[in-house]
């Protein structure tokens, strides 16, 4: 939260601060914690559904290969009880 005032005293030397300054360095402070948040939330939330997606897709290959197994158990088990 202390951004702005970081900024302002880099750009400035120490002193006494105004009623409007410290108004403008306190809502420039607001916007970039919100933005801040914002960005990491939007972050957490693609990363979390990249690996929900990742761990769908796994699945989804196991179980083709399952249904692949018994297709071809059940292809020769009629081969056999043609024989």
């Amino acid at each position: 939260m202390q951004f702005g005032f970081v900024i302002y005293l880099l750009l400035n030397p120490p002193g006494l601060l105004s009623l409007t300054e410290l108004f403008v360095l306190s809502l420039i402070n607001v916007i970039v914690s919100l933005k801040f948040l914002e960005f990491v939330s939007y972050s957490k939330i693609l990363f979390v559904n990249m690996k929900f997606m990742y761990f769908i897709n796994h699945i989804q290959k196991y179980e083709i290969s399952i249904f692949y197994a018994n297709n071809i158990d059940s292809g020769n088990k009629k081969k056999l009880n043609k024989e």
